[in-house]
C-alpha cells in the first residue's frame, strides 16, 4: 500500500502547483483509504492534519510500512455527531 500511495502522488501531481495544494489533493484519496488502514481512526486523524510531503510520508510509513494484507472491508470508526464523511450530506 504504502508503495501506491507513492505512485499516486507522483501521478496526480502537476508541477508548479504549491505543496499544500498537492497535499489536499492527496487527502482526498487517503480518505477512501484510510477506513482501511486501522481501527482507531489515528491513520486519518494524522493524515489531515498534515501539511508537507514529508510529513504525509512519515505518516504513510508510520501505518503502511508493512506486509500485512489490508482488510477487504473498512473498519467501523464511531464518529462525532458533528464529523462528515467523505461524500456525505447532512
Amino acid at each position: 500500500m504504502l508503495e501506491y500511495v507513492h505512485a499516486l502522488y507522483e501521478a496526480v501531481s502537476t508541477p508548479g502547483i504549491r505543496e499544500s495544494a498537492q497535499i489536499n489533493n492527496m487527502k482526498k484519496y487517503l480518505n477512501f483509504i484510510g477506513l482501511g488502514v486501522e481501527p482507531t481512526g489515528e491513520f486519518l486523524h494524522q493524515i489531515r492534519r498534515t501539511t508537507t510531503r514529508a510529513g504525509l510520508f512519515t505518516h504513510c510509513r508510520e501505518f503502511l510500512d508493512h506486509d500485512e494484507p489490508m482488510p477487504l472491508e473498512p473498519f467501523a470508526i464511531s464518529l462525532n455527531p458533528t464529523d462528515v464523511m467523505a461524500g456525505a450530506t447532512r
